[in-house]
């Protein structure tokens, strides 16, 4: 059990070193979402009734939210120099918050629907991620007219 943890650290900190390399933003958000995206595929498909395609899934997904979670910090962190300790309070707030609704609204949807529902709230938040992501990219890379 802990060997598995230690691979997902270490393939977590060799991906978080990758994604760090890329400065890009645009970089940063399409890899941690097709980590998202691929562990999701998994789940749905093989998560239900496959022990393996389950285990697979949630370690795809955990190397995702690793990735997420550093690169995140470091951006955050470089906001304002000067206040790491505020930032990272309204950081970590933010980050338990948004996973705790994200387990009220799993919770709700497995009593509805049972696991291909959770998949299917799960794809409709990935949209929803990925459709503002492309809002703000748009919005962001407009040019200004010149005067």
């Amino acid at each position: 059990m802990e060997r598995r943890w230690l691979i997902v650290t270490m393939l977590s900190l060799l991906a978080c070193a990758l994604v760090v390399e890329a400065t890009s933003l645009n970089l940063v958000w399409l890899s941690v979402s097709s980590f998202g995206l691929v562990a999701f595929v998994i789940l749905w498909i093989a998560g239900g009734t496959h022990l393996m395609g389950h285990i697979l899934g949630v370690l795809i997904l955990d190397l995702g939210m690793h990735t997420g979670y550093v690169s995140n910090q470091i951006r955050v962190y470089n906001l304002v120099p000067n206040a790491k300790s505020c930032l990272n309070t309204v950081y970590m707030v933010t980050n338990y918050t948004s996973g705790a609704l994200g387990s009220f609204l799993s919770t709700y949807t497995w009593g509805l629907w049972q696991w291909k529902g959770v998949c299917a709230l799960e794809f409709f938040l990935l949209a929803v991620a990925f459709i503002t992501f492309i809002v703000h990219f748009s919005v962001c890379n407009r040019k200004s007219p010149a005067v």
